[in-house]
């Protein structure tokens, strides 16, 4: 295991642009006891520059200039340290530190790994030389610092809190050791949970949480390491439909043109796993094989990994270890999706003026910004095989599909029951309780009674409210202005589905790509429901909306490049579902009997 630092930076609004006024780090060695390390904790706070330096700006980049500074002497004395973490470095520290390095040190380089909008790493270099790298602690870890905490190293402490909406220039000599306390306890209770982590991924897997940059990248190597076999199951890495308006609960996905996940009925063409091709016939569905890919059946690769993490995670909520609870848990649930990784993703790169004059005639550019007298910024499409940035090297989609499709599969005769109002990923609602064979909380592939539901109100995907019969509420909707959906609005949302109405939205943090700068945005927020994206609703003679039905489509656009013609068919017929009162939640991988069949040869 390696020794790494952990960092922080805090901030002050002044007109609406976040500057950094404090900051510190922490190195943290492997097996440190950290209860002991608060003094150790290096601080550098914008007022102590005040009799050198006149204005704040000035002052604030004199904070980050000292950290990198220090940052680069701790690493020369120590090469074994390279990687400085920063929990939600990706979206704000990193974006101070990017910027700050290209306008004001001008003796590095940088290299930063940034993909749809997110910062995943910023490298440092002298010349051709790495010095050290920094990275975001919550792709490794992606929960809020003050739970990890709980979780990890309760006998740290709490995160604290300050009056940040409070602070101004003027104020922050009177508060500083306020700030400052906070911000250390921040680094101290960061520096825990990686410590944490770091020890519990080497004693159980050898594995150093150092090396990785994400959670999934960490899941893959654990998996390639401990549990998959290459000679028993190589995995190959690759370099249609109508389905009759009759059907009210459709099966196969498909994604229209505005890239909306939707279940409609129709004619449409897509491409999909076999195994959800021969289930979505046995319902109804005309399929029409157009072309495809030829793999080798053979078992799951992903049985042992999954039921051995499943079973370390029943062992650890035995003990009552929180900590290992939450680390198998979030470990088990982030393999899949590195298999399925889109190769083509919006990529921003920091460059000098021969890249930049690369990126303006050979890629997909999406804009391009002057950012320093040394350096630019450029985004572009990237991932089409044209561009200099490497597509993703383990992403077998066939594996990713068939997870998904096994899944839709298994819960399609919860999601299709008369008595099913509202579905999620892995979980369902109904009127009628299951079986109690259908039911444990211990077993995978088996449902978890979540609530009993005596009142409820589900507008739309991700928008519902619901009480419970032991008193509870719950309430979930999606978007920046979340807190205005309370009961009074869903109940009035529920009677006219189209209505809206604007509310105020403070944005703390809005990311400017072209300067690389965090501002605070005060906007005015149109709160309601999209209709008849996912669903349509149906409505009574009263115009009482009573239940809805698939979108209808006729998208066949795919079919002059595949060489072949479809008759569209038409039929009105619909039918209507019913309402429900149990949620029930089913643990994330069936195993056995629904996990994976697929493919390790291309042809």
């Amino acid at each position: 295991m390696r020794p790494f630092l952990v960092a922080d930076t805090e901030t002050i609004l002044i007109d609406n642009v976040h500057y950094p006024y404090a900051a510190g780090l922490l190195k943290v060695m492997p097996g440190d006891d950290l209860s002991s390390k608060e003094e150790c904790i290096e601080t550098y706070f914008s007022e102590d520059y005040s009799i050198i330096l006149d204005s704040f700006e000035e002052r604030s980049t004199k904070v980050l200039f000292d950290l990198i500074e220090r940052i680069s002497t701790i690493i020369e004395k120590d090469k074994s340290i390279r990687t400085i973490y920063l929990h939600n470095f990706s979206r704000f520290d990193g974006i101070f530190l990017l910027r700050h390095i290209t306008c004001h040190h001008h003796k590095y380089k940088i290299k930063p790994m940034m993909r749809n909008g997110l910062l995943y790493e910023l490298v440092v270099l002298r010349g051709k030389t790495v010095l050290f790298r920094f990275r975001d602690s919550y792709q490794l870890l992606p929960s809020k610092l003050e739970k990890l905490a709980k979780n990890l190293c309760p006998e740290l402490g709490s995160k604290g809190n300050v009056p940040h909406s409070d602070l101004k220039v003027s104020n922050l000599v009177s508060m500083k050791k306020e700030l400052l306390d906070y911000m250390k306890q921040d680094i101290l209770l960061l520096g825990g949970v990686m410590r944490k982590a770091q020890d519990i991924y080497w004693n159980d897997y050898k594995v150093d949480l150092e090396s990785k940059i994400t959670l999934p990248s960490l899941a893959l190597t654990i998996f390639r390491k401990m549990y998959y076999d290459p000679n028993t199951f190589p995995i190959h890495i690759p370099t249609y439909v109508e389905c009759s308006r009759t059907i009210e609960r459709a099966f196969l996905p498909y994604r229209d043109k505005k890239n909306t996940l939707i279940f409609p009925t129709g004619e449409f063409i897509g491409v999909y796993y076999s195994e959800e091709l021969i289930f979505a016939r046995s319902l109804g569905y005309t399929v029409i094989p157009l072309s495809g890919y030829l793999f080798e059946k053979m078992e799951s690769p992903f049985c042992c990994f999954v039921s051995s993490l499943f079973e370390s995670r029943l062992k650890a909520k035995e003990s009552g270890n929180d900590a290992l609870d939450y680390m198998y848990k979030i470990l088990m649930n982030s393999l899949y999706g590195r298999f399925g990784i889109n190769p083509q993703s919006t990529v921003t790169d920091v460059c000098t003026l021969d890249r930049y004059n690369f990126y303006i005639f050979n890629s997909e550019l999406i804009f391009a910004e002057q950012l320093s007298d040394k350096y630019y910024v450029v985004s572009y499409l990237g991932g089409r095989g044209s561009d200099y940035w490497n597509p993703p090297r383990i992403s077998a989609v066939q594996l990713a599909a068939a997870i998904t499709a096994s899944a839709r599969i298994y819960m399609y005769p919860y999601i299709s029951r008369k008595d099913c109002y509202y579905t999620d990923t892995d979980s369902v609602v109904l009127s009628q309780p299951l079986p109690d064979e259908e039911i444990h909380s211990e077993v995978l592939g088996k449902f978890k009674l979540e609530h009993k539901i005596k009142k409820a109100l589900f507008l739309a995907p991700k928008s519902y409210y619901f009480e419970t019969e032991d008193g509870g509420k719950v309430k979930k909707h999606k978007g920046a202005a979340s807190s205005f959906a309370t009961e009074e609005w869903f109940m009035s949302q529920f009677e006219d589905l189209t209505r809206t109405e604007l509310v105020p939205v403070e944005a703390n943090f809005r990311m400017d790509f072209k300067t690389f700068k965090i501002t605070k945005k005060d906007m005015q927020y149109n709160l309601g429901v999209k209709v008849g994206t996912k669903r349509k609703p149906v409505f009574d003679e009263n115009n009482i909306w009573v239940d809805t039905i698939p979108v209808d489509i006729v998208e066949l656009s795919g079919v002059n490049t595949l060489g072949s013609d479809l008759i569209p068919i038409r039929d009105s017929e619909r039918n209507a579902v019913g309402i429900q009162s149990y949620i029930y939640e089913v643990p994330r991988v069936p195993l056995e009997k629904e996990l994976i069949r697929i493919a390790s040869k291309g042809s």
